[in-house]
Order: C-alpha cells, then sequence, then structure tokens
C-alpha cells in the first residue's frame, strides 16, 4: 500500500511540476511533495516491521499476528510524525512551505534544499533492516547447530550403520537372507541384492523369455 502510494505521489508531482513549470507555494505541489516524503517513509518502516516480524517468527514466536496494530501504528503514524514534524520547524523557523517543486518533481522544494538531508531518516531504517537480517541469520545458523542438522550423517555414523546392518543379520540363517559381506551373501547364493529379494537378475529374464 505504501509502494502504490510513492507511484501516486511520483505521478502527480510530475503531473503537475513537469519540467519544472510549478512555483513555491503551489498547493498540488506542496500536496505531491508532503504525500511523496510521507510514503517513502512509510514504505521504509514496513519494511523494517516485515524485518522484526521475520526475525519473531524464526525466533519460535507464534504470536506475531498479535503485532499487527503496532505495526501499523510504527509505519503510518511514524511516518506521518516525520513528514508533517519536519513541516511545522520549516514553518515557525520562516514561514514557507517545506514541500513544493523539486526539479522534475514535487518533494523537498529547492529554497530548503538544506533539508534534504532529512533523508537520513530514509537511510536509518535500512540499516536497521540489515542488521535484523543478520540477526535472522544467525538465530538459523544457531538452530541448525543445536538441532544437529547437516548435509548427510557424519562418517563413522555411516560406518556404524553399515556394520550394524551385518550385525542385524549374522545368526538369522532362517531368514533365507545369510550374512552380508563384500556384497555377497553368506548362502553363497549370489550377490546381496540377490539374497534380500529371493532371485537373481537371470531368474527374471528367464521368465520373460517364457
Amino acid at each position: 500500500m505504501a509502494d502504490i502510494g510513492v507511484i501516486v505521489a511520483l505521478l502527480l508531482g510530475t503531473t503537475v511540476n513537469g519540467n519544472g513549470m510549478s512555483v513555491t507555494g503551489d498547493p498540488w505541489c506542496t500536496t505531491a511533495g508532503a504525500l511523496l516524503m510521507y510514503f517513502v517513509v512509510s514504505s521504509c518502516l514496513w519494511t523494517c516491521c516485515f524485518a522484526v516480524c521475520l526475525l519473531r517468527i524464526v525466533q519460535s514466536d507464534r504470536s506475531v499476528e498479535d503485532y499487527e496494530r503496532f505495526f501499523h501504528m510504527v509505519a503510518w503514524g511514524g511516518s506521518a510524525v516525520v513528514t508533517a514534524g519536519l513541516a511545522a520547524v520549516v514553518y515557525l523557523e520562516d514561514g514557507s512551505a517545506l514541500y513544493g517543486p523539486a526539479g522534475a518533481w514535487c518533494w523537498i522544494n529547492t529554497d530548503h534544499e538544506v533539508w534534504r538531508v532529512s533523508y537520513v531518516l530514509v537511510v536509518l531504517p535500512m540499516l536497521f533492516i540489515i542488521y535484523v537480517y543478520v540477526r535472522i541469520r544467525l538465530t538459523l545458523k544457531d538452530h541448525a547447530e543445536n538441532r544437529g542438522t547437516m548435509v548427510g550423517p557424519p562418517a563413522h555414523q555411516e560406518h556404524a550403520s553399515q556394520f550394524d546392518l551385518e550385525d542385524s543379520f549374522d545368526g538369522h540363517g532362517d531368514t533365507g537372507l545369510g550374512t552380508l559381506h563384500g556384497g555377497r551373501s553368506s548362502t553363497g547364493r549370489g550377490s546381496t541384492g540377490e539374497a534380500l529379494l529371493g532371485y537373481s537378475p537371470g531368474d527374471s529374464i528367464l521368465n520373460s523369455k517364457l
């Protein structure tokens, strides 16, 4: 929703200030500039909220839906405070509007270019998002280590399982499988596959010919 607002604000600003035709004080350009500031900040704050939500999920928090109202307050309310607060400071300082013509679109007007440093309010949320995603990566790594998840079993476990398989067949001749050694059955009837399946590939070929 915030990103759609950014697009609408840009379209409105480029329409009313095409090729820099608008002048400071134009209510349409002032509105477009304020909307652009509002929705850009809101979009950044929403991205922060999504990052925090993802972090809480990987931390096994199953109540993230309870944060929805708080996220709305931060994203919409926070951007409103920033947009209105900057405009109020400038108005109290010299009685003029902060938002207006800014080249080919409408934003912080050319009479108050120094206030464009306030764009740092957009950069700070981006740094916070990077921090949160690093936390997410570390959390997932900790989960993987704690649960012992890895690609394939350790080598000693693999060898142990092979020996266990061989031992499980020792002394159980009544199963018809025999002891498995080197891919041969202790019964001498053929390969391990023959012992397990009860027939040899030759039997299959003979039956198919018949």
